[in-house]
């Protein structure tokens, strides 16, 4: 990996370039003798390259096996009990990851979440036949305003977040399960990923 950036936002990028090198060979050392469960091993993090090499990982993303597995005719196709098996390691996976990176319970940070949402919304609504228009935007706001003071002041379980654990960042070689991609590594409700996965499966259905 190659951090692309101008010489104002060198420094942030060897920043983040560096945490995930520094969470890759954390958390290696953590699934390194998990049976069926990996990140890829970390070589080196080149600082004057903005680079971060890592050992290459064989096998098909999750994805492309779920979308495959999905159709009638198709070579490399899984069964519906593997993908389910898959599956599972994901879940004993994020586990295990939130075992590791654990620091404390305390409440998410819910108006991030909200304003996450909103910036979309507001992406949708800017574009052409999006069918999201101001009032459901705003509609939506309303609902999701309505449920968060519901839960504030709620504890949650706070630990390393992945941001975007998805199928596409997964790799599965017939045995192992192998997690991709720790750029935007930070710390939140033990949950964020936990719906983010569940999202994403459920979004291929429509593929």
């Amino acid at each position: 990996k190659i951090g692309n950036s101008d010489d104002d936002e060198r420094d942030t990028v060897q920043l983040d370039i560096s945490k995930e090198y520094s969470i890759l060979c954390k958390l290696y050392d953590v699934f390194r003798d998990s049976p069926h469960l990996s990140v890829p091993r970390p070589i080196a993090f080149f600082e004057d390259l903005d680079a971060l090499v890592t050992e290459e990982v064989p096998g098909t993303q999750l994805n492309a096996l779920i979308v495959s597995s999905s159709r009638i005719h198709s070579w490399g196709k899984l069964s519906t009990n593997t993908l389910e098996a898959v599956c599972s390691r994901a879940g004993e996976w994020l586990g295990k990851f939130h075992d590791t990176t654990k620091i404390s319970a305390g409440s998410p940070n819910i108006d991030d979440l909200i304003l996450y949402c909103d910036i979309r919304l507001e992406r949708l609504c800017a574009a052409k036949n999006s069918g999201v228009d101001e009032c459901l935007r705003e509609g939506v706001r309303k609902r999701l305003l309505s449920l968060s003071r519901e839960v504030r002041g709620e504890s949650d379980l706070i630990a390393g977040r992945h941001n975007d654990y998805s199928p596409h960042n997964m790799i599965y070689d017939g045995d192992t399960l192998t997690v991709l991609d720790f750029g935007f590594f930070d710390y939140e409700s033990i949950y964020f990923d936990i719906v983010r996965f569940w999202e994403r499966l459920d979004s291929l259905r429509y593929n």
